[in-house]
This record gives C-alpha cells, structure tokens and sequence, in this order.
C-alpha cells in the first residue's frame, strides 16, 4: 500500500505536464491582507508555479474575512466566477464567496490566461474546503489541471 501512495506521488511530482500548476510552497499563515488599507487581518499565502503560463510563480492568498470590494475593482473576463480586478494593481483578481471568505490572485506579468487559473482554482478550492470541513491549509490544491 505504501507503494501505491509513493508512486502516486511521484507521478504527481514529476508530472508538471503541458497544462499544470504545481503548489510550489505554502500555503503559509500571514497577518496583514495585501491589497487593502492598513490591517491585521490573518490570511493564508501560497506560491504557485504554472510554466506553460510563466517562468515566474504566482501567488493566491486566501483570508477567512469577505473582504467589501471597492467600487473602483472592475470585474475580470472570468466566465465561471465574478472575479474582479484590483484598481490598483491589475495584476491581481479579487473573489468573494458570499461575502463568507476571499481570495486574492496574484499574476506575474504577460502570465497568459489569469481566468483559467483563477476559475480553476475557486472550483478545486471550494471542492477541498468542503470535503476538509473548513480548513484552509488542506483546501490550496497541490496541482491544478490547467488544460480545461
């Protein structure tokens, strides 16, 4: 059985095939949410790396807290969530679930498709956060399916 678990891993580990992106660290606990004025909210960062998208990593932060979206966040080209853009930096996409958590996304530049990923990974992460009764840490996906 051990075995089983091992060469699952491994597949996993040396598969960043085509279209995949691999939970590279974290996700770690912060304090202080990015993005909006000063504060002490708690949030979780991890670091992804996506290189059929990028030679940089990119980074998700998810936060416990609904954020209220300032009108000046336009909303994204995202077909399966209402994902906004920060004004501020339009490199970073803003989710709110039902005003229950957030999601931040943040893309390094010329990253080639912001919306998969972003849809992609809210679909995984409500999936993981229902099936770990809420924990946060367990929910970031190790490796998303970025092919469709």
């Amino acid at each position: 059985m051990l075995w089983l678990l091992g060469a699952a891993a491994g597949l996993a580990y040396s598969a960043p095939a085509a279209d995949m992106a691999i939970l590279a660290t974290g996700p770690s606990i912060r304090h202080g949410l990015p993005y909006v004025s000063a504060n002490i909210i708690e949030f979780y960062r991890g670091t992804y790396r996506a290189p059929s998208h990028s030679k940089e990593p990119l980074d998700v932060i998810f936060t416990a807290t609904s954020v209220p979206r300032p009108d000046a966040w336009t909303p994204a080209p995202c077909s399966v969530y209402r994902v906004f853009t920060v004004s501020a930096s339009p490199s970073v996409f803003f989710y709110d679930h039902n005003g229950q958590w957030s999601l931040f996304f943040s893309f390094p530049s010329g990253f080639s498709d912001p919306c998969l990923f972003a849809d992609t990974f809210i679909d995984r992460f409500i999936y993981f956060l229902g099936i770990t009764q809420n924990s946060p840490l367990s929910s970031f996906p190790a490796v998303l399916n970025l092919g469709g």
